[in-house]
């Protein structure tokens, strides 16, 4: 079992790992270079766009997290029915609409 970097932890919840530029910057470097392998006339911009993807794909796993920690919350200090999970269904979209607004769409 792999140990558990608290750092990695730690960047995953406050969603700048995927910001970092010292990161972002190896990424790309790395994606870019992969690519190019298979592709030898592979362009920046569509390494540029893979980047994009990956962090929809970064802001997405974030977001399940998220709503995976408030339905566990709420298993395990209330009683989960019906409404309950309507609720948390409803709260979880009002939740996201701050979340994309204020952390993950100002980095595009």
């Amino acid at each position: 079992m792999k140990k558990l970097n608290l750092k990695w932890l730690k960047s995953f919840f406050t969603f700048d790992l995927p910001v970092n530029y010292n990161d972002l910057t190896l990424r790309f470097r790395q994606a870019h270079e992969k690519q190019h392998g298979y592709i030898s006339s592979w362009p920046t911009e569509a390494t540029y766009r893979y980047l994009i993807s990956d962090f929809w794909g970064n802001a997405l796993k974030h977001y399940l997290a998220m709503l995976a920690a408030g339905i566990f919350i709420t298993i395990a200090l209330n009683q989960f029915n019906t409404l309950s999970a309507s609720i948390l269904a409803l709260t979880g979209f009002l939740v996201y609409v701050p979340l994309y607004f204020m952390i993950y769409r100002p980095y595009l």
